[in-house]
């Protein structure tokens, strides 16, 4: 009974400190964010949970925290050729998924892109001309109608998967969420050890946290791709 009355405790005092730090990234390292997790576990040294699980946990709520806030999302270029419809996102680009794009023609005219299905190229009139649908294939970026013309730009948004961190790396997201990936790895802590009850707890916590952040964060940003061809 004391143990779970210091744990709630520990958890209305870290839920009361998070503040707004705009969107700086954080430089709070994978072994505070272990410790600090440790501190509400009430296990200040490590026995029960080691350090190797509980970094893993971290790279699995970063990766998590990024897919759905879209807080590393980047913006990739490709640059169109005549007639090519399909273009390599280059291979040392990690990403989740492709949000949207939006093509540029000529220095200030820029137009948002629909996603679209590639069965229905050819089917689309024009076949040939300004591009009006985006979709992904593979490592791929296409787009139709084919372009007319060579030089013009499409900015696809990614959404960014970040690299895996050590125990002394820094967490590569904002710092507004050090106490959300906090509770994220509570309760995969708890959830290993079988502790349902407490698991759930913690991953309903780190769900709330991330809903203040980002109201919207529950809309996958990937939708269904729809046929166009009627």
């Amino acid at each position: 009974m004391k143990r779970f009355f210091l744990v709630l405790f520990l958890v209305c005092f870290f839920w009361s400190s998070g503040t707004w730090a705009g969107e700086q990234l954080s430089y709070t390292t994978a072994q505070t964010i272990i410790d600090n997790s440790r501190t509400i576990l009430a296990e200040t040294t490590a026995s029960h949970w080691v350090d190797t699980s509980m970094l893993i946990w971290v790279n699995m709520g970063v990766q998590d925290i990024s897919s759905k806030t879209g807080c590393l999302d980047t913006s990739y270029t490709v640059v169109l050729t005549s007639g090519i419809s399909e273009y390599a996102i280059s291979s040392g680009t990690s990403f989740f998924g492709i949000k949207t794009a939006l093509y540029q023609s000529g220095t200030s005219t820029f137009k948002g892109l629909s996603q679209g299905n590639p069965q229905s190229m050819g089917h689309v009139a024009p076949t040939i001309g300004e591009p009006v649908y985006w979709y992904k294939s593979g490592n791929n970026i296409g787009i139709y109608p084919y372009p007319a013309s060579s030089g013009n730009t499409v900015y696809a948004l990614l959404s960014r998967r970040p690299t895996s961190i050590g125990l002394t790396g820094t967490v590569p997201i904002p710092a507004i969420y050090d106490n959300t990936l906090t509770f994220w790895v509570i309760a995969m802590a708890f959830l290993e050890d079988k502790n349902n009850t407490f698991g759930k707890s913690f991953m309903d916590l780190y769900r709330e946290d991330l809903k203040f952040y980002v109201p919207s964060y529950e809309l996958w940003p990937f939708k269904k791709i729809e046929e166009i061809i009627k």
